[in-house]
């Protein structure tokens, strides 16, 4: 029988299918939530990616919250990035928001590059950016154009980005910004702990806030966005590379094998897993068969630390083993890529590490030869590699400190919202006259009868009772009544605070670290800075160890730019008042049996002759005087012997 051959166009036609059905495999990732702004346009700016992004203005509904400056090129090179001719200005603090359809982890992008108009040098800008109360940028400034991209795990149904200049005579800006939902897989729960001694697992990646410091195409040439799913650059590992004449180059021009439960076009593209770094049994002059790339990174942080493997070098399977070292430490021991895939060559494959860095600023990774391995065979090999910075316990990805940003302007919000804010600065300020008029008030009958106002309402009367024993008493009494400082070792100092920092940033910066029982906020009762924070404070804890805890934190923390001065209130070297005044109230509680026994008008007569010295040396009281909570000074309340709560 005669062959039946296949008509040409039939041929044809099934080249075309089997280029769509690869087409189809290929297919970009479908974001539910992907907004794209372009910050300061008049109109869309089109990539070559394919991507549009919308101007800030004029969407529905309105993702910006308070409008600032749109400023411009003026006269823009025709080969510049649409994104990079536009900007936002903000010389008040100001916000995107952003509505969330599909809670979990999202990509945020912020774009910023800098430009002169007659009006402004975006390149002199200082500001602070935070979104869902993640410090992603503290006193950022840059003069090179910048993409920087962070990771965050959001519950709620909305985001908010907000940028604040650092100092008033500064002021922030962004081009574009990008928030994008992420693949389910993209990020995973848990990674290998590297430790000097050991190897453990470490659960929680998928909670923690990331930033995307590193993402390197081993091997390879620098990928482009358009070549991947996700739009992300991955660049050449050149410049990272120590001793190059210990590896060798491999590409791969089959296809790359991705499994189902195995690592996705979406955590690399094929571009990545076709090239790789590979060494040999070649002996190599102090190479050690290794290879090592280091990269810049600032310490106190944790890192993620993503490799990407695909064995594409080997000839057979079983053929390769290697160990991998992070900043020297071991961190995988004989790795059995082969294995891992399950028994299939040319399979990606990833794992995460999570490592900390101290003191040196660098981290070195590097891949080694298995006690396992042949020296017929490929002793070592990496595809590609990320580097992410992990969020610190104080919640950020930039600094020790967290920066607490003042509200926004209200204008930008609307009328309603303006009408809204203006009345309740009017209460604001009657409340503010009728407090000081109690004060004033307080201030005369406490020189004249030497009596104490009352405590706030929510405290009990024996509490009453026991805090009306004044500072001085307890100092006079102390000095011979055999009292002791034993939970003075629970009282912590606080120096070194910034007038702007409220009494309540300072409770909730210090109460992570224990129970308050007590907080005293000192201000200046007299003297030209009369009403004004004195700039220290006094924090007593439940116990020893939660203050020493806090003093371990907090000590040389910046908050608005000053380090924070924190050692407990039993150390040698407090000055005299604030060691006395430390301990003032715990000394009271022992001498109340004691001025029980003394005659009141003596007991006056003390107090009086107390104050008359201070007064005559020109000093002003230590201690803030005890007020109703409405009199306290605005946005302060007094906590000190009901323990801290919140208030709204």
């Amino acid at each position: 029988m005669a062959s039946r051959r296949i008509p040409g166009d039939l041929a044809t036609g099934l080249l075309l299918l089997f280029s769509l059905i690869s087409t189809l495999s290929a297919v970009r990732f479908s974001p539910p939530d992907n907004d794209l702004i372009a910050c300061g346009a008049s109109s869309a700016a089109d990539l070559d990616d394919g991507r549009a992004f919308l101007p800030d203005s004029g969407l529905s509904p309105p993702v910006l919250r308070s409008h600032g400056r749109q400023i411009s090129l003026s006269n823009p090179s025709p080969d510049a990035v649409p994104l990079h001719r536009n900007a936002r200005v903000f010389a008040c603090p100001s916000s995107y928001e952003f509505e969330i359809k599909n809670k979990g982890i999202h990509r945020i992008r912020l774009h910023f590059y800098p430009f002169s108009t007659p009006e402004y040098d975006l390149s002199s800008a200082r500001f602070h950016v935070l979104a869902s109360g993640i410090t992603l940028l503290s006193y950022f400034g840059t003069s090179s154009p910048v993409m920087k991209e962070y990771f965050i795990n959001l519950n709620e149904g909305k985001l908010v980005i907000s940028f604040s200049p650092a100092d008033r005579s500064s002021f922030a800006f962004v081009n574009a910004i990008e928030v994008m939902s992420a693949p389910k897989d993209l990020i995973l729960d848990a990674g290998r702990l590297v430790k000097p001694d050991e190897i453990t697992e470490f659960h929680g990646l998928s909670k923690q806030a990331l930033e995307t410091l590193y993402r390197v195409n081993i091997g390879g040439p620098k990928v482009t966005p358009f070549n991947d799913t996700l739009w992300r650059t991955w660049v050449s590992d050149v410049e990272f590379l120590k001793l190059s004449s210990a590896s060798k180059v491999v590409t791969y021009s089959g296809r790359i094998k991705y499994q189902r439960y195995g690592a996705s076009r979406e955590v690399a593209p094929d571009n990545v897993y076709n090239t790789a770094r590979a060494t040999s049994g070649a002996t190599v002059p102090g190479s050690n068969y290794s290879m090592t790339w280091e990269f810049p990174v600032s310490s106190g942080y944790k890192y993620l630390v993503r490799m990407h493997f695909c064995d594409i070098a080997s000839l057979a399977l079983n053929q390769l083993y290697f160990n991998v070292y992070l900043n020297g430490y071991l961190a995988y021991q004989d790795f059995d890529l082969s294995d891992s895939t399950g028994q299939i060559l040319a399979s990606p494959y990833y794992v995460d590490f999570v490592v900390d860095v101290d003191v040196l600023e660098l981290l070195s990774i590097s891949i080694g030869p298995s006690n396992l391995s042949n020296p017929s065979w490929i002793r070592g090999l990496l595809n590609g590699l990320e580097i992410m910075k992990i969020n610190n316990t104080m919640g950020s990805l930039d600094g020790n400190s967290p920066v607490i940003l003042v509200s926004e302007d209200p204008v930008g919000r609307g009328f309603g919202a303006f009408l809204r804010s203006l009345t309740c600065g009017f209460a604001f300020m009657s409340l503010s006259v009728i407090a000081f008029m109690l004060f004033l008030r307080w201030r005369s009958e406490s020189r004249s009868l030497m009596t104490w106002s009352r405590l706030p309402v929510d405290v009990s009367n024996d509490q009453q009772t026991g805090a009306r024993t004044s500072f001085f008493t307890c100092e006079i009494i102390g000095d011979g009544g055999g009292m002791t400082d034993e939970t003075c070792e629970s009282k912590i100092y606080v120096g070194n605070i910034d007038q702007r920092v409220p009494e309540s940033n300072v409770i909730k910066m210090f109460s992570p670290f224990g129970k308050i029982i007590s907080e005293d906020f000192l201000w200046h009762t007299r003297g030209p800075k009369r009403g004004e924070p004195r700039g220290y404070a006094f924090i007593q804890y439940s116990s020893k160890e939660e203050a020493l805890l806090a003093k371990t934190k907090m000590n040389g923390r910046f908050v608005s730019g000053r380090p924070l001065v924190v050692r407990l209130a039993s150390e040698k070297h407090l000055g005299d008042t604030e060691s006395k005044f430390a301990c003032a109230e715990t000394k009271a509680n022992d001498a109340r049996s004691t001025l029980g026994q003394m005659n009141r008008n003596a007991k006056i007569a003390v107090i009086r002759n107390k104050l008359k010295s201070l007064e005559e040396q020109g000093g002003c009281a230590t201690k803030k005087p005890r007020l109703l909570t409405n009199s306290l000074p605005p946005g302060n309340k007094d906590h000190s012997l009901t323990g801290y709560q919140e208030s709204d």
